[in-house]
């Protein structure tokens, strides 16, 4: 339905599981969202509840085709959620042609009309490590040595670099905000509730020796909707949740799910790393064959992950509400919408 009054924040990736709550909090300014299907997006059953905004159809990509649009005049503030989120050396080409060129070109967009541009990136740039007792807050380097080769990360953290490098050129007001991995109810797309459906679905290959940061998205999508509203926001934000050791995490959804089994493989670090080394060395399609694992997963799955912020709770009043309720709702929604039994 198209917004009454012209829209002052034009978001990106509003069908995503982020974009879906954000849409569905209260937002105090009119919304426009740049969606490739209007359409599609309007025969969504849960895209129809929601509260007036203003649909533009465009591609990141071809800015050309939307940039100009007479809705768009008075946006104020551009919302950035959109992302490509794979992990396969094999969508490399992918992941940096949408993660840094699609970014750049909402930059530019904004830069046109003197606008905010707000960045949602991710924990991965900066909080990855070989151990699990450290945490990256706002002042953190980045974590390049170790993501490098993981191309979701590391085309974020090349945004993130380009970004900053083009506000600075442009003086145009930038922030950045960095969620770890996002649970919680009504995940569309079943994407960030791939951690739970592996262990409802008895696909977890094995025990693995790593940790997991996670939060509840509807807690992020309630920080972007105060981050939003500030006059003078920071230059960045994190947006933590919790971290923990995989081990735990996987154990608390058996629980949770009524008791599942786990794998009782236990790989060791390194030798996780050789594996995946090994099943790099396959053909893709030879591992889609035999539904092994991707060996970016594997690498990651050895890696720890921690996440603290100085501001998000002063700022933007982000207290995480507890890990058990955030994976019981995931659980629960899975289950009442016939993924899991």
């Amino acid at each position: 339905m198209a917004a009454s009054l012209e829209p002052r924040i034009l978001v990106t990736g509003a069908g995503g599981f982020l974009g879906r709550h954000l849409l569905e909090s209260e937002l105090r300014e009119p919304v426009a969202v740049l969606v490739r299907d209007p359409k599609a997006w309007q025969s969504q059953p849960w895209a129809q509840s929601l509260r007036e905004i203003e649909l533009i159809e465009g591609r990141l990509e071809a800015p050309e085709r939307w940039a100009a649009h007479p809705a768009l005049r008075e946006v104020e503030q551009v919302l950035h959620l959109a992302a490509y989120v794979s992990h396969s050396r094999s969508d490399a080409e992918h992941s940096y042609r949408t993660n840094v060129g699609g970014s750049l070109n909402a930059f530019d967009f904004a830069a046109q009309r003197q606008a905010r541009m707000i960045f949602v990136s991710t924990s991965g740039t900066v909080g990855c490590f070989h151990s699990a007792d450290e945490i990256a807050y706002e002042d953190a380097p980045d974590c390049e040595a170790i993501i490098q080769h993981w191309p979701y990360y590391a085309s974020k953290l090349e945004a993130e670099r380009r970004l900053r490098a083009r506000a600075r050129e442009h003086d145009i007001p930038l922030v950045i905000v960095r969620p770890p991995v996002l649970l919680g109810p009504r995940d569309h797309r079943l994407r960030s509730s791939g951690h739970v459906l592996r262990v409802l679905e008895n696909r977890l290959p094995c025990r693995l020796p790593g940790g997991i940061a996670f939060v509840d998205v509807r807690d992020v999508a309630s920080a972007l909707a105060r981050l939003l509203q500030l006059p003078a926001p920071r230059p960045l934000y994190h947006l933590p949740g919790f971290h923990w050791p995989l081990d735990r995490f996987f154990e608390t959804i058996a629980e949770l799910a009524g008791g599942r089994s786990l794998p009782s493989l236990r790989p060791s670090a390194p030798l996780l790393r050789r594996l995946a080394r090994g099943l790099g060395a396959l053909p893709r399609q030879w591992r889609d064959r035999l539904s092994l694992p991707d060996p970016v997963l594997l690498e990651m799955g050895s890696a720890f992950w921690g996440l603290g912020s100085h501001h998000a709770r002063e700022d933007l009043a982000h207290a995480p509400r507890p890990a058990r309720e955030t994976l019981t709702d995931t659980l629960s929604w899975l289950r009442a919408e016939g993924h899991a039994h």
